[in-house]
């Protein structure tokens, strides 16, 4: 996404862990360190300058991520902290930052991109810590779409829930990734969805459909559970 971007002419800016590293087309975003595993905990890590571009800027996407595919009661606690540290805690603090100081100041709307996963509704073997992590950044995704209305109008939230995508999240795992989606072909229907928004907030899924192509569905859907019989 922060490649489409680039190539349409926007400014980027992009968090991560480090500032040194990233992809050759990254070399036209700004960049600013920021550790969300450790939001919060580390004093090194800051937060100014995240929240300084964070409160100028039209559009937030929420993309961090990590995997954890593993029987739960085989999690260690560090393991189970680090995946709700990573995909919902530390984001969290940092966007609440951000939040806040575009309320203090007067800023205009922002629109705000959450990237979750279809395992936030779907019941999947071994992805049961993974799956809360997903399904709470969804609720989230739908309860800050009110206050953000109501806080700075104009605001939109748009929650995504793509299915499984060949990403370095299933390296070292038994999972076949062969038929997974294309992760650049999911950002550009990502994309033409933030362009395309107008309600104060949209819920997009996107799964691979049975001839290999990318069926997308809008609105929520209703969270699998244990079938019996």
């Amino acid at each position: 996404m922060a490649r489409l971007a680039i190539e349409q002419g926007h400014a980027v800016t992009v968090s991560a862990r480090t500032v040194s590293q990233g992809p050759e087309f990254l070399a036209g975003a700004s960049r600013v360190r920021y550790d969300v595993a450790k939001a919060g905990l580390n004093p090194d890590v800051s937060e100014d300058g995240l929240v300084l571009f964070g409160a100028e800027a039209d559009v937030i996407y929420w993309v961090a991520g990590q995997g954890l595919i593993k029987p739960f009661v085989e999690c260690s606690s560090a393991e189970i902290d680090a995946i709700i540290r990573t995909h919902v805690t530390g984001p969290m603090t940092a966007l609440q930052a951000i939040l806040c100081e575009r309320i203090a100041h007067g800023q205009q709307s922002v629109q705000l991109v959450m990237v979750s996963s279809s395992s936030a509704w779907k019941v999947r073997e071994r992805e049961a810590a993974y799956a809360t992590a997903q399904a709470g950044k969804a609720h989230l995704a739908r309860n800050l779409a009110v206050e953000m209305a109501r806080d700075l109008p104009g605001s939109k939230v748009l929650l995504v829930c793509p299915g499984g995508m060949k990403t370095g999240f299933f390296e070292g795992t038994d999972v076949d990734t062969s038929a997974f989606m294309d992760p650049s072909q999911v950002a550009g229907v990502i994309c033409d969805a933030v362009h395309e928004q107008t309600a104060p907030y949209q819920e997009l899924h996107v799964v691979r459909d049975a001839q290999g192509g990318l069926d997308l569905t809008w609105g929520p859907k209703f969270p699998q559970t244990l079938k019996h019989g």
